[in-house]
């Protein structure tokens, strides 16, 4: 069973946005400025993830459904009952600690899912859950949605951006061709987990085989580069794993201009830094 929240909380939520909006300014600025420095990708990251749960493990519990994506997102596709709230909101939200809370998002962003269970604990929700795969892993598990088709397929889609972030956080596991690899090397860590896409057997069954394998500490995304026509049929059949939907030229080009903002970057006198004193 699915809990909706109430009238009551849902203005909550509107208060603590006033409260909020200020100090979250520099906050997301500065997170998103992090992100997207491709020269800071070590592999190391902060977070945790004892707040991961799978679709199945969520089945018959009492649940109050927060959906972190953005408000377009939402509105093209959502699960039943769930409520559409920024993750940064949530967290300064004290009346809401003692629920049962399940997070969600899109669902490929594991770093950020990670990094958002650290702060819920430290923010003292403790009951709160975070769905491992999110959006992508609920719709893969065939349970209801409220959205349009072509919405539902493009939850396992990736694009250049968000591919660069967690590559670089050695969130990803690849399978591609010999020859994509090869350009993919020149741009990812060496501790990037790639695997080998062959003739056969079929793109589905090799899915299935590099998901069935031990990940290690940290969990990690599938990321499958294939310019089948039915690739992301076959991918969209998996929980945790989602196809990239960018050309390679167009990736190679994304992480060359991120170079060069993380060059300026360091150009720029800490006085002018958003939350820096003067």
């Amino acid at each position: 069973m699915v809990l909706i929240l109430s009238g009551a909380v849902s203005a909550l939520a509107a208060e603590s946005s006033a409260e909020t909006a200020q100090g979250g300014a520099c906050e997301m600025e500065s997170l998103y400025l992090e992100q997207y420095e491709p020269t800071a990708g070590s592999g190391q990251f902060a977070g945790r993830e004892d707040c991961f749960v799978t679709v199945d493990a969520v089945e018959g519990r009492e649940l109050t459904i927060v959906d972190t994506r953005g408000e377009e997102d939402f509105r093209r596709v959502n699960i039943r009952g769930a409520i559409n709230l920024p993750a940064a909101q949530l967290l300064h939200m004290s009346e809401l600690r003692d629920r049962s809370i399940l997070l969600v998002d899109q669902g490929f962003r594991r770093s950020n899912q990670a990094e958002m269970c650290q702060q819920a604990r430290l923010a003292g929700f403790t009951r709160l859950s975070i769905l491992k795969g999110g959006m992508a892993a609920w719709s893969s598990s065939g349970r209801d949605l409220n959205g349009h088709l072509q919405a539902l397929s493009e939850l396992h889609r990736i694009r250049a951006d968000a591919f660069l972030v967690e590559a670089m956080r050695n969130r990803v596991t690849l399978l591609a061709e010999p020859a994509v690899l090869a350009r993919l090397k020149k741009l990812l860590p060496e501790a990037t987990d790639l695997r080998q896409l062959g003739q056969s057997p079929a793109l589905e069954k090799q899915i299935g085989l590099v998901l069935s394998q031990p990940q290690g500490s940290v969990s990690r995304s599938l990321v499958v580069f294939s310019d089948h026509p039915e690739a992301l049929a076959k991918v969209s059949h998996f929980q945790d794993a989602y196809l990239f939907s960018d050309s390679l030229d167009e990736l190679e080009d994304y992480y060359e201009e991120q170079k060069v903002i993380a060059k300026k970057r360091e150009q720029i006198p800490d006085r002018f830094r958003c939350g820096r004193k003067q």
